[in-house]
């Protein structure tokens, strides 16, 4: 009888980078492989520039409020918060 394998978590805070460079930086460190080796590409599940200005201090939700966007990507589903915190979890099945 095969173990199930615990899903991979991935969390990362934006920091320097966009949300978007975060995300893509933490899916390649939760799948093992170099960004460039991501398929298929994050701008054809997503629009990069949509999820930068949702998550952008400059957007125009009430101060109090906060945002978050999940998408699946790479075998990953990513959760973006407008903290600039990204968590990548790659299920346990990948």
């Amino acid at each position: 009888m095969s173990q199930m394998k615990e899903p991979t978590t991935i969390v990362r805070k934006a920091g320097d980078r966009s949300i978007t460079e975060t995300a893509i930086f933490a899916v390649a460190e939760a799948r093992s492989v170099n960004a460039s080796e991501l398929e298929p590409p994050l701008y054809e599940v997503i629009d990069g520039e949509a999820l930068k200005e949702l998550m952008s201090e400059d957007s125009h939700r009430p101060a109090h409020a906060t945002a978050e966007g999940e998408f699946e990507w790479a075998g990953c589903t990513v959760t973006a918060h407008s903290s600039g915190r990204v968590v990548v979890t790659v299920s346990a099945d990948r």
